[in-house]
């Protein structure tokens, strides 16, 4: 079975009112975004610098929703140094929109605030609620990785 065969047998399956006729085209625009989504994910999984804050948003957010701030507490300047790395670090081409930009940006402010309310010692509620903001702001990123 070719590739071919198996994105028409795909592209027919689950766009039945296609007409027939214009596979050719069809083709083109199914392998247009196969490779496309290919590239994507080759880029996001290997952009060294997104994956470094992932991993101390993930250990800091997910113990915070269970009502432990320590991690956070113990983490946020390195929070900040993960995002200014992400700002300073190479976006990869697929990436590189202004919507994207805006969302690292606002990555670096937000852990920098967010690490003064640490170092001030402020109220739980107010570390929760940037904490939040923080990871809504990340999951804009994703979501950019991601169409």
């Amino acid at each position: 079975m070719t590739i071919d065969f198996f994105y028409k047998e795909i592209l027919f399956r689950f766009v039945p009112n296609l007409n027939r006729s214009k596979t050719n085209h069809n083709m083109q625009l199914i392998n247009t975004l196969v490779r496309n989504l290919s590239v994507k994910t080759i880029e996001r999984d290997n952009w060294s610098e997104l994956k470094e804050f992932h991993k101390v948003m993930s250990q800091t957010f997910h113990p915070s929703e269970r009502g432990d701030l320590e991690p956070i507490r113990l983490r946020s300047v390195e929070m900040v140094d993960k995002a200014t790395a992400l700002q300073k670090g190479l976006i990869p081409s697929s990436f590189g929109t202004p919507e994207m930009k805006r969302a690292i940006d606002d990555l670096v402010t937000g852990s920098a605030m967010l690490h003064q309310l640490v170092i001030g010692k402020a109220d739980d509620s107010r570390i929760v609620q940037k904490l939040n903001e923080l990871h809504d702001t990340f999951h804009v990123i994703q979501g950019v990785c991601r169409h």
